[in-house]
């Protein structure tokens, strides 16, 4: 798996994608069920996540944010050209989606500025620094709905954990779980 997001990230495109459902998609289809849900993705990247997310829950309203190739100043772990393919490719993977999805090319930081509203669930696939994981759980949180769901990708990598542990702890969260590659948080 590490070979194949090495090749990801070189060439823009996976060897072998996942086909399944992330553990916290499979939750949030399990609490909603066929209840019409409004969703936030932070990191939409190419739409493999947001496609699966749109196929398989009743979404009535879904927020990407990812900047592509806006964030190029702050940002340098992709090409210009590979941001500008993955915006392409995302906005064509779902176009059938299209009358549900309000698209946010800001910087996630910036991009929580616009937002109202609360939402049943968030997923956060952005920047995986520390700095940003912690960010963005900061940000993000407050617009989860009680019983709603906020989870993110890669548990796996060192500063995603850190700033996962470090925000359950600090808001004494005890209503959450990792299930690899998701972390997960219920809002109790």
């Amino acid at each position: 798996m590490a070979i194949n997001n090495f090749i990801g990230r070189m060439l823009g495109y996976k060897l072998q994608k996942a086909p399944y459902s992330r553990p916290s998609t499979l939750l949030v289809k399990h609490l909603f069920q066929q209840k019409p849900i409004d969703v936030i993705e932070v990191g939409c990247a190419a739409a493999n996540n947001a496609l699966d997310i749109l196929s398989k829950l009743n979404v009535a309203k879904f927020i990407a944010v990812d900047p592509y190739e806006n964030c190029l100043s702050e940002y340098n772990d992709y090409s210009f050209k590979r941001l500008v393919w993955m915006k392409r490719k995302a906005k064509k993977r779902l176009r059938k989606f299209s009358s549900v999805i309000q698209w946010n090319q800001n910087l996630s930081n910036k991009a929580v500025r616009e937002i109202e509203g609360h939402y049943d669930f968030i997923y956060i696939d952005g920047d995986h620094s520390f700095k940003s994981v912690y960010s963005d759980l900061t940000l993000y949180f407050p617009l989860v709905k009680q019983g709603g769901v906020i989870a993110g990708h890669d548990i796996d990598q060192k500063d995603v954990l850190d700033a996962f542990l470090k925000f359950v702890n600090e808001n004494n969260i005890v209503n959450f779980s990792i299930k690899d590659p998701d972390w997960i948080i219920i809002n109790d």
